[in-house]
C-alpha cells in the first residue's frame, strides 16, 4: 500500500496514483494564482461583452457632451471596479476616460469624449496624434473628418446657410468673413471703423 498515494480536495473526487508518477503527473499550483487569473478571465469578459454593447455612432458625434454621455460610453462594471481600486476614481472623469479609453480599444471606434477632447485642442495636429498614442483622443485625419462632415452637413441645410422661414422668431445665419462682406441696401459696401 505504500506504492499508492491518495490525493483529495474539497469538492474534487479522490485520486489514487502510485507514488513514484505523482510529480510527473501533477503540478502543485498556489491556489491564489489560479483564483486571481480566474477573476481577471471573468472581469475582463464582462467588460468586453458591455463594451460591445455600446452603440458606435459612425454618422455623427456629440462635440459638448456631459458625464452622462461620459457613462454610457464607458463599462459599468469597469466603473465600478475603478472605483473600487481607489474613492479618487469612483464616477469621476478621470475614470470615464479610462473608460472611453477601452471602449475605444475594444470597438475600434473612436468615442465622443475622445472627439471632444481633439477639439478642444484646437488645430494642433502633433498635439492631437500625440494625446492619440496614449488613447486619449481620436487621431488628428478622424478630426479633420468630423469638420468635414460638420461642414457639408451646414452647407446642405439651408435653415443653416442664410435666413429662413423661422416660426419662432429666431433667424439664423452663417456667414464667413463676415467683417469683409458688409453692404447697404444700395450694393456699396459700407467702411467698417
Amino acid at each position: 500500500m505504500n506504492d499508492f498515494l491518495v490525493l483529495s480536495s474539497p469538492g474534487i473526487a479522490n485520486v489514487i496514483v502510485f507514488r513514484t508518477m505523482a510529480s510527473k503527473m501533477f503540478r502543485l499550483v498556489n491556489d491564489y494564482e489560479d483564483d486571481l487569473d480566474t477573476v481577471m478571465s471573468t472581469a475582463s469578459k464582462q467588460i468586453t461583452q458591455e463594451v460591445k454593447q455600446i452603440p458606435k455612432y459612425s454618422t455623427h458625434y456629440k462635440t459638448n457632451i456631459s458625464k452622462h454621455d461620459m457613462q454610457a460610453s464607458a463599462s459599468e462594471f469597469l466603473l465600478g471596479l475603478l472605483g473600487n481600486i481607489s474613492p479618487k476614481l469612483d464616477n469621476t472623469l478621470p475614470a470615464l476616460l479610462i473608460g472611453s479609453i477601452v471602449t475605444s480599444v475594444v470597438n475600434n471606434h473612436p468615442t465622443s469624449l475622445q472627439i471632444s477632447l481633439a477639439l478642444k485642442m484646437g488645430e494642433s495636429k502633433q498635439l492631437v496624434n500625440s494625446m492619440h498614442g496614449y488613447g486619449v483622443t481620436c487621431t488628428y485625419s478622424e478630426l479633420r473628418r468630423l469638420r468635414k462632415s460638420a461642414a457639408l452637413t451646414a452647407v446642405q441645410d439651408k435653415t443653416m446657410r442664410g435666413i429662413s422661414k423661422a416660426e419662432d422668431g429666431l433667424v439664423q445665419v452663417i456667414v464667413d468673413n463676415f467683417d469683409a462682406d458688409i453692404s447697404s441696401q444700395m450694393g456699396k459696401f459700407l467702411p467698417i471703423h
